[in-house]
């Protein structure tokens, strides 16, 4: 018995093919972009973080947490009502919130000094200036990095904050005096969640003042809305932070 071999196919056709072989290499290469689950983010009073919200926690988490005194119970207790303050302020919503100035109701220059006003808020910590003494914001500076003086946590904090040696940023912030150099000094994250901490308690926890709740704007509105809301926030933070946190 005879057999018929197969046509040779012509080179129309075999072009054709790789065609169609292309195409469909492409379209299995975007497929699992194409169809991959949404952001699992992290959710704190039943909201998903911003991406930008939730790289600062992270970076509170891997950077603050270990920064500040005593168990870590009582590190993350103090981290996570200074995290939720500041989510609620808006300022983690910042791409850069160490630079962070806020001074009578108005951005501010991070290198520009606040008049001596009612309020100047500063920092990853959204700590307020005004309320610190100098001297005492030295003495936490040194305590919290131990063999440092509180020139080289200036230094240092300049140097996270978008500002490093050789810059002119860098030189207007680590000889600065007075209050813009407390201002500064209290940027440095574990300077201002030490001291903000107990505020957040005393004010917030403690007592129920009018500044700590609210739906003014839409970050207080998610965190904050009202006092067992902001509990709450504060109980979801301290798990994130507990389970990321070294």
């Amino acid at each position: 018995m005879t057999m018929r071999t197969r046509p040779t196919a012509g080179p129309l056709a075999a072009l054709v093919v790789a065609v169609v072989a292309a195409a469909l290499a492409v379209l299995t290469a975007l497929a699992p972009a194409a169809s991959a689950a949404p952001r699992e983010g992290l959710v704190v009073n039943g909201h998903q973080l911003t991406q930008t919200e939730e790289a600062n926690v992270r970076w509170i988490a891997d950077n603050t947490v270990p920064r500040l005194e005593g168990d870590r119970d009582s590190r993350l207790t103090a981290a996570a009502r200074v995290t939720w303050w500041t989510l609620k302020e808006g300022v983690l919503g910042l791409e850069n919130p160490h630079s962070y100035s806020h001074c009578d109701n108005e951005r501010l220059d991070p290198l520009a000094s606040c008049a001596p006003q009612c309020c100047w808020q500063v920092g990853v910590s959204a700590v307020q200036e005004p309320n610190y003494d100098h001297a005492r914001v030295e003495e936490v500076a040194e305590r919290l990095y131990p063999g440092q003086t509180a020139q080289q946590v200036l230094e240092h904090t300049a140097s996270y904050a978008g500002y490093p040696a050789g810059t002119d940023g860098y030189e207007v912030i680590t000889n600065a005096t007075g209050d813009f150099r407390n201002s500064w000094l209290l940027r440095n994250h574990g300077v201002g969640f030490t001291l903000q901490s107990p505020q957040v308690k005393a004010e917030c926890i403690d007592d129920s003042l009018s500044w700590c709740y609210g739906t003014g704007w839409d970050t207080t509105a998610r965190y904050a809305p009202d006092k067992a809301a902001s509990l709450g926030s504060i109980d979801d933070l301290y798990a994130i932070l507990d389970q990321l946190a070294p």
